[in-house]
């Protein structure tokens, strides 16, 4: 997958809507610290309502999947020396409040953009597309698969690690497969966004039932570490 590196001309653009100017010495908010900081006076602004909706706008970097890590965490220590709390403890009350409500939403964006599976749930949020990872049912195929494997267990134990491990190498390939199918519509997403026509939302639409897939993979894959466990045996990690 290629990253997406956080040049400063969609920094720019990926700013928040803020107020037109310093709440405290009415300077235009502009600069890399916008709409955070006032660039004449150094005064943090206050938070608006709106601005824990979006970490994306919040950190200043793109929306997109495929962010560079390196990037995003240079952007947020950037921000996040300039608006300390200890910078303000001696300029205020106000002040110091403000920064302290300025380093709580820019934690909470970077912890989730750092993520991609954070990043990619919010994205889709606020593409308005339900993203939540809900274990969906088990494929028929899979599930059948599995009740066999109980089977084998309660009727042939001897047979039962190398049925749980073939059953682990399954996993694990449906969990590949999963991982390029989102991988590629994720991309299809970015190019649709980059050319001229109108962002492909069926690919988000498909995204998110790519989540449901994984969050029900992803739970069975704990049905069979405690059944595994339960036997003592010891099984291959899947990818």
């Amino acid at each position: 997958m290629v990253a997406v590196p956080v040049s400063p001309s969609e920094r720019s653009s990926a700013h928040l809507v803020s107020p037109a100017s310093c709440q405290a010495c009415g300077s235009p908010l502009t600069g890399e610290l916008a709409p955070h900081a006032c660039a004449h006076c150094g005064e943090p602004q206050p938070v608006q309502a709106s601005e824990g909706q979006d970490f994306f706008q919040a950190l200043g970097v793109p929306r997109s999947f495929r962010l560079e890590g390196p990037a995003l965490e240079k952007r947020f220590y950037l921000l996040s020396r300039s608006l300390h709390p200890d910078r303000f403890a001696q300029r205020g009350p106000q002040a110091l409040k403000c920064s302290i409500e300025r380093m709580s939403l820019l934690n909470r964006a970077y912890r989730a953009l750092k993520d991609p599976l954070q990043r990619r749930e919010h994205l889709l949020e606020l593409e308005g597309i339900s993203g939540k990872k809900t274990p969906q049912a088990v494929p028929l195929d899979l599930a059948d698969d599995w009740f066999e494997l109980q089977d084998v267990v309660m009727e042939s134990p001897e047979s039962a690690p190398q049925r749980l491990q073939d059953f682990v190498t399954r996993l694990s390939q449906l969990k590949s497969e999963r991982k390029a199918r989102v991988e590629s519509l994720e991309m299809r997403w970015e190019e649709s966004r980059a050319g001229t026509q109108s962002p492909d939302r069926e690919a988000l639409q498909l995204l998110a039932r790519e989540l449901e897939t994984g969050a029900t993979l992803a739970s069975l894959e704990r049905d069979v570490a405690r059944l595994a466990n339960r036997l003592g045996v010891t099984l291959g990690k899947s990818e």
